[in-house]
């Protein structure tokens, strides 16, 4: 799950830039009212929230009568992008403040990290995103703004994506929920369905492997280690997923 980390300033009124891939915000600092879709997030410092991919979202300012200034006008946002999901049909997740100290921390060393540029520094840049994905996951289910039977299909996911035999329909079945009627959930709460959830992790997976090993590893070895048995089918998946194959991926690296 690639992960982008970045702060930005916005002012009272103003519209956070639209984006075509999904994002988080952090409010580090002033408070105020997010609004897209036609919804009011109310927000004070620290909370968390979610905005789909291709939202316009306007931040309103909460000045609590003490007038328009420098000071409390603005509001400074940690940005967590995820360039891989561009997805925008689903349940917005809105964590208070006061359980997000653990997603602040990890924030501000994804900003400490993103900044080296050393290749040495690769591994533990993925292993930190892979980390904030977990952690979002977990204090969203905490806070109630996750459902708890999709958190658990999500965990079954992450532990088993790269098992060619898995079977996820299995997973499903022990919720005691049917399947379509938990397909539906899992898609409102992620805005994908499991299958697609799958195929994300694994594309993250081998594109990850791709950069980090370029022709040391062969393509259809990284294919298995992905979740692929046969690898003329990953590279259609990844040519589909990415709109090059494999080897032209390492090219362009």
């Amino acid at each position: 799950m690639k992960m982008d980390f970045l702060m930005i300033i916005v002012r009272n009124g103003e519209q956070i830039p639209i984006s075509d891939t999904h994002r988080f915000i952090l409010l580090l600092k002033g408070k105020g009212v997010f609004c897209f879709d036609n919804t009011r997030y109310e927000m004070s410092t620290h909370a968390f929230l979610e905005i789909p991919s291709n939202t316009e979202c306007v931040f309103e300012a909460d000045n609590s009568g003490s007038g328009f200034d420098d000071m409390n006008d603005f509001a400074l946002l940690g940005v967590i992008v995820l360039p891989d999901l561009t997805y925008s049909s689903h349940k917005v997740m809105h964590i208070p403040g006061k359980d997000t100290d653990l997603i602040r921390r990890i924030f501000y060393l994804g900003l400490d990290v993103q900044g080296m540029d050393d290749p040495n520094f690769d591994t533990v840049r993925e292993n930190l995103q892979r980390l904030m994905h977990e952690t979002i996951l977990a204090v969203g289910l905490k806070s109630k703004a996750m459902n708890q039977q999709v958190y658990d299909v999500i965990h079954e996911l992450n532990m088993h994506f790269t098992d060619p035999d898995y079977d996820f329909k299995e997973t499903l079945l022990r919720t005691g929920y049917s399947p379509n009627h938990l397909r539906k959930l899992f898609k409102e709460e992620t805005g994908v369905t499991p299958a697609d959830y799958i195929t994300t992790r694994r594309m993250d997976m081998a594109a990850e492997m791709l950069r980090q090993y370029r022709t040391h590893i062969p393509v259809k070895d990284i294919a298995v280690q992905c979740g692929y048995k046969d690898p003329y089918y990953f590279s259609r998946q990844f040519k589909n997923y990415f709109g090059v194959s494999p080897q032209k991926y390492i090219e362009q690296l």
